[in-house]
């Protein structure tokens, strides 16, 4: 287990499946990876769906995880969408909790750990809401944080898809595998099968902010 400054609550370590969908992303997937190192300890598993990848996606990520001791697993499939992919990673994923990540983010340094917190301490919620950063290049960097939740699952599932609530960054939340239940991703979706998820998993999960 592993601790967090200011709280009695341990954290079950190798609890946490990290599922990452890639297709062509050898240009990024190290940066992603070795962002994760940090959290290293909650993590028992990383699930790297490579869907189709023609570069050297897959030998750099076997190789950075070595490295930066990552416990990856590689699935390799023809998914056709990072909806489908996701969903081939939920599939397979064996953690109490699920943390996705896309093949170009870079959690920062803690943020599973902070994320994990406040799930142990909050029973009751089902899926762990924090900040993101949106950059872009050209632009000033864009800091989106999470506000707008209630213990009304409706009514944040309804202001969700009314954009009334701002949209939940993959790599930036956590939520509980029990608590996914029959959420799947969209696969045929070519925009938005994020959002299409996280409203199915917010009608049946209360949600923790950091």
């Amino acid at each position: 287990t592993a601790r967090v400054s200011g709280t009695d609550r341990a954290l079950p370590a190798n609890s946490v499946s990290v599922i990452i969908p890639a297709r062509n992303a050898a240009a990024t997937i190290a940066r992603t990876l070795r962002s994760l190192a940090p959290d290293a300890g909650l993590i028992g598993e990383v699930i790297l769906v490579d869907d189709g990848s023609t570069d050297q996606t897959i030998a750099i990520a076997t190789s950075t995880s070595k490295a930066f001791e990552l416990p990856i697993r590689l699935v390799s499939a023809q998914a056709g969408s990072a909806g489908a992919a996701r969903n081939l990673g939920l599939e397979t994923a064996s953690g109490d909790f699920v943390y996705f990540v896309d093949s170009d983010d870079e959690p920062m340094p803690g943020c599973l750990h902070r994320l994990v917190d406040a799930l142990a301490n909050q029973p009751d919620c089902g899926i762990a809401i924090g900040a993101n950063i949106r950059r872009t290049a050209g632009r000033i960097d864009k800091t989106k944080s999470p506000a707008g939740f209630t213990s009304d699952l409706v009514k944040n599932a309804e202001s969700y898809l009314r954009n009334r609530i701002l949209p939940i960054a993959m790599g930036s939340a956590l939520v509980r595998r029990s608590a996914v239940g029959p959420a799947r991703f969209p696969e045929k979706a070519g925009l938005d099968e994020d959002t299409i998820f996280w409203a199915a998993v917010l009608t049946q999960a209360v949600p923790a902010t950091v």
